[in-house]
């Protein structure tokens, strides 16, 4: 098929240049005229008639698709919704006064606090921020604002009673030197007076690992311009 096709437009091409004449038209008659299935390669390509030199009515420029085609590309159309609605969702719609978060397309946050004016149709809504300024926005774009809740800190339960009364709650670094100080303080009880309790280390400094250099000679590269006299 594509063998005969190729050599049917060398054919052409041979005419043409054998007649010097248009090889533009020529080529433009071949892909007007019809093959034996009746159609034109013009047809089975865009599935309408090309114009040429030859009158032709405005009618027959139209594309044509036949009842098989239509119906063919409506079930190809079904099919794609039906992939597509397979992870889709209906979200829940949104009444006028409510607070919400608009979504922003720079930063990729839903940081745009918003209160919803109207719903105009289906899935659209007509917002304002607290500037005043009002947007048009689809429901996906717009999310429900967080309920405030109050975070209550529970206290520590291993720091005294009468501290916590006091509001004095020693830190990390109070209590370590507190451990510190214990240790070093001599005790009242005779005969421990000549003991000595070690130190706690106490951390220092992260060590620096410097980068250890390459001990390897380097040469420059030998160049035949640098050996020429």
């Amino acid at each position: 098929m594509a063998e005969s096709a190729v050599k049917t437009v060398k054919r052409i091409i041979k005419k043409a240049n054998d007649s010097k004449g248009d090889l533009y038209k020529a080529l433009q008659a071949y892909r007007a005229t019809p093959l034996s299935s009746g159609k034109s390669p013009s047809q089975l390509l865009m599935q309408r008639r090309i114009k040429t030199s030859i009158p032709i009515h405005p009618q027959l420029l139209r594309p044509s698709d036949s009842e098989s085609n239509i119906e063919n590309k409506i079930l190809e159309k079904q099919k794609q919704k039906q992939y597509a609605d397979v992870k889709a969702k209906s979200l829940k719609p949104i009444n006028s006064g409510e607070d919400v978060r608009m979504y922003h397309y720079d930063h990729k946050q839903w940081s745009i606090p918003a209160t919803v004016v109207k719903e105009v149709t289906p899935r659209s809504y007509v917002i304002q921020t607290r500037d005043g300024t009002t947007y048009r926005r689809n429901r996906r774009d717009l999310k429900p604002a967080p309920l405030n809740e109050n975070v209550t800190c529970e206290p520590d339960t291993k720091v005294m009673p009468e501290m916590i009364a006091n509001k004095v709650i020693p830190s990390q670094y109070d209590r370590q030197s507190e451990i510190n100080t214990d240790v070093n303080k001599p005790s009242d009880q005779p005969g421990d007076n000549n003991m000595t309790m070690p130190k706690m280390p106490v951390p220092g400094p992260p060590e620096v690992n410097e980068p250890r250099r390459s001990l390897r000679v380097s040469k420059p590269p030998t160049r035949l311009i640098t050996e020429m006299p």
